[in-house]
């Protein structure tokens, strides 16, 4: 339970971030994720030069081969900065997009048991915006973290979060409707 009160109280934090950005401009987004790493639902603000993301999603480490049952969850929040920005014939935004981000969840890391992780995580992806106000993101993302779990003896183990950096190479792609 204290775990779960943990990272509610990570969202709460992270919307008042969405606040403040909706003062200042912008358009709301929102979608859902998909890659063999996770799965989840993005909300998010879309500005000229920025894009902030906050993702729930469910971590599938292991459930896709069959080695567990359940999957893991995770919340996390990016802010990604407009590197590169381009008006396409069709109608369409192209971006490049990249930035830092955090990530709490409770999920397990590798061949370990289930435990509590606390990452920062780094963004690199393109976004296309359509006339229809769809938005199609595909993207790579890192995470550099710590995992704690406790060992069969009873007491505690915390080891670096080896999956944010193992599975680094695995696309992400959102698709999110523009409000």
């Amino acid at each position: 339970m204290r775990k779960v009160v943990v990272i509610l109280s990570f969202v709460l934090v992270l919307s008042l971030f969405q606040v403040k950005e909706a003062r200042a401009g912008g358009h709301s987004v929102a979608g859902l994720n998909f890659s063999q790493k996770e799965a989840g639902i993005v909300f998010g603000r879309l500005g000229d030069d920025y894009y902030n993301e906050i993702k729930a999603s469910v971590d599938l480490s292991g459930v896709m081969r069959g080695w567990v049952d359940f999957p893991g969850y995770k919340v996390s929040f990016a802010r990604h900065i407009t590197l590169y920005q381009k008006d396409i014939p069709s109608g369409s935004n192209m971006r490049i997009i990249a930035g830092p981000g955090v990530m709490a969840g409770y999920l397990r890391d590798n061949d370990t048991r289930y435990g509590t992780t606390l990452a920062l995580s780094g963004h690199l992806g393109v976004m296309f915006v359509t006339p229809r106000s769809v938005i199609l993101h595909l993207r790579f993302s890192t995470e550099l973290g710590l995992h704690h779990t406790k060992a069969p003896n009873g007491g505690n183990v915390l080891r670096p979060y080896y999956n944010g950096l193992i599975r680094s190479y695995m696309p992400e792609l959102s698709v999110s409707y523009m409000f």
